[in-house]
């Protein structure tokens, strides 16, 4: 039986933090403590899949499938993927027409080898460049979503300054909910509500100092 094909879906964000290892000794509960898992997993999908999406790109190490259409012009030697750094390249297969597909492998300048399909790959930014041998870039083979690529991107690591940002969400959300409601003193656990100088009114219940720790990796786009 043949493998069904990768759905070309929306990304479902991956969590990137570890309860017991990165958010417990954040927020100074004892590893022991069980009684708030529930909870505290809760307040770390919402961070790890709100970053996420603020920043229109994987954190975690996500794969993806998308379909592309091949271009005849100078232009149509590139594609850009809409989810990068790009950690991994799973697969690029390239279908002409009656000839069915093509299974390229990855060029580099050590591999110069003529015979093979060959692309190469802008790592950090998410480019993939149809090339023939001897680094000489051609455009992709012509084509209505002919162009088939599977591919990791994320980060490994995950940056420190991503995961503080991530926890100092968490923590926010933890305190001014939970520990609030629990001491009846909001303004005490919560002082900088939502409508207070520490937020982007953009992104109201965000504290400045999240997003201004993400600000780096915001990526405008597609995706």
């Amino acid at each position: 039986m043949s493998t069904p094909p990768v759905a070309e879906v929306s990304p479902a964000w991956a969590d990137y933090l570890d309860l017991d290892n990165d958010v417990k000794p954040y927020l100074q509960i004892p590893p022991t403590d069980t009684t708030r898992d529930v909870a505290l997993q809760m307040y770390l999908d919402m961070a790890c899949t709100w970053t996420q999406s603020y920043l229109s790109r994987p954190i975690a190490p996500t794969t993806f499938f998308r379909r592309f259409s091949g271009w005849s012009n100078f232009t149509g030697a590139y594609i850009t993927l809409p989810y990068y750094p790009v950690l991994e390249m799973v697969s690029v297969v390239e279908y002409w027409g009656l000839n069915g597909p093509q299974v390229l492998q990855i060029q580099t300048p050590e591999n110069q080898a003529p015979g093979p399909q060959v692309y190469q790959v802008d790592w950090l930014q998410g480019y993939l460049i149809r090339t023939f041998s001897g680094l000489i870039q051609r455009p992709w083979f012509p084509g209505s979503n002919n162009i088939e690529v599977t591919w990791v991107a994320g980060y490994d690591p995950i940056p420190p300054d991503i995961k503080i940002a991530t926890l100092e969400l968490i923590a926010y959300w933890w305190r001014s909910t939970q520990q609030a409601s629990r001491s009846r003193a909001v303004g005490a656990a919560g002082s900088a509500g939502f409508g207070s100088d520490e937020h982007n009114p953009l992104w109201p219940g965000i504290p400045n100092r999240v997003t201004t720790l993400l600000e780096t990796y915001l990526q405008f786009g597609v995706g």
